[in-house]
């Protein structure tokens, strides 16, 4: 058997990937900073341990980084739909030095690109919230 597909992305590219992952506002205690002046004497921030930033409460789509792709694998397997019907699928995940890999759905090319499609979800996941 011999399989051909046309992948988005080809081994040695860097994409940079997108991930849901908690938000990180400002500190309010060192208000950003990452730490506080006390007295003329300056201390690091007890509150965000130096960052400046804390973890928020809610998931949103960001940019985790950027990275070369190292290997493509493809999946191949019959989708059970129901009944007696099995849809052919088509999966390609793009993997990593570290491990990882990802769909192209949350892949790109740009930073741009990438920052695009997290404000594009992320206010698909406020719309939805409001209703």
């Amino acid at each position: 058997m011999q399989i051909n597909i046309e992948t988005k992305f080809n081994i040695g590219q860097e994409v940079y990937i997108i991930q849901k992952a908690r938000s990180k506002e400002p500190c309010a205690a060192c208000n950003g900073e990452g730490h506080i002046i006390v007295d003329g004497n300056r201390f690091s921030c007890d509150k965000c341990f130096g960052t400046g930033r804390l973890h928020g409460k809610r998931k949103i789509y960001q940019l985790a980084g950027k990275n070369t792709i190292t290997n493509i694998k493809v999946y191949n397997y019959l989708l059970n739909t129901g009944g007696h019907h099995n849809e052919p699928k088509t999966v390609v995940k793009y993997g990593f030095a570290d491990r990882s890999d990802y769909t192209d759905r949350k892949l790109f090319a740009t930073q741009e690109e990438a920052e695009t499609r997290c404000n594009e979800l992320n206010k698909e996941a406020q719309d939805e919230h409001k209703n």
